[in-house]
């Protein structure tokens, strides 16, 4: 499963914009050096997926909004509308996707990961997290329980709600789902490829407006 962070996404897109520029073999180098490091990050995932493969142990923790919540021990229905991304990127699937219209809205960023899971819209009905007979959930803030209370929710599947300030920073967010899983060093490590690819592409970028003065002014 390959493991993405939006904000992860949307440099390595940027930077290839822009890197566009610079010519040929630029371009060569460039596609060389990533394809090296492409290979690294996609090993080091198989290596945090069989390390996690083992899960944790249950564990009882206090959510966001001051509720007790148990976190089995290894969950393996998980409902995360809207958290499907730090889920995937800590190892996890979703059994559902967040949608709304029943699929007219999408993350459309996260299809290759998602494929062709159950849609599930943004304001969970109890039915349909009934169907989906979930083992865990876990929501962004209060107001994604739309279509009932904390307690009908709950009396289905375990449920945990961070707290809006939380979910409104990914970092935070990808940390905290870590933690809630005990898989602190996959989110962890995902923070520092994301921190070095930054940095990566900074440099390129660099070396590009370099390139694109040289070619202009000389």
């Amino acid at each position: 499963m390959m493991k993405k962070i939006y904000p992860y996404t949307l440099a390595i897109a940027t930077s290839a914009m822009l890197l566009t520029a610079c010519g040929d073999q630029e371009d060569t180098d460039n596609n060389s050096a990533n394809g090296e490091a492409d290979e690294t990050v996609e090993e080091t995932e198989d290596a945090d997926d069989s390390e996690s493969d083992a899960g944790g142990s249950e564990k009882t923790v206090t959510d966001g909004y001051g509720n007790e919540v148990t976190v089995p021990a290894s969950p393996e229905r998980i409902i995360a509308p809207y958290l499907e991304d730090p889920l995937l990127t800590i190892g996890l699937e979703p059994i559902v996707q967040w949608s709304v219209n029943n699929g007219a809205s999408v993350q459309d960023y996260l299809a290759d990961e998602l494929g062709d899971l159950p849609y599930i819209d943004y304001q969970l009905p109890l039915e349909s997290v009934m169907e989906a007979d979930p083992d865990f959930i876990v929501v962004p803030d209060e107001g994604t329980l739309g279509s009932g209370d904390y307690n009908q929710y709950s009396q289905m599947a375990p449920t945990y709600v961070m707290d809006s300030e939380t979910s409104a920073d990914w970092r935070a967010t990808l940390l905290e789902m870590g933690s809630l899983f005990d898989r602190d060093e996959e989110a962890e490590m995902a923070l520092e490829e994301y921190d070095a690819h930054v940095e990566e592409v900074k440099q390129e970028l660099n070396d590009a407006v370099g390139m694109i003065k040289w070619l202009l002014f000389g």
